[in-house]
């Protein structure tokens, strides 16, 4: 379980959210698609 720990906490967080919809079969292009726009709305 730790090692699990170190690895997540070194991937970014975007990357988290579609690795997320991967593992639960998710869509992960949509995904993607919610943080790049709530990225871009971060900035306005």
């Amino acid at each position: 379980m730790a090692q699990v720990l170190v690895v997540s906490s070194a991937v970014p967080s975007a990357l988290i959210v579609v690795l997320l919809a991967i593992e639960y079969n998710s869509d992960p292009e949509f995904a993607s698609q919610v943080v790049l726009s709530s990225m871009f709305m971060s900035f306005q």
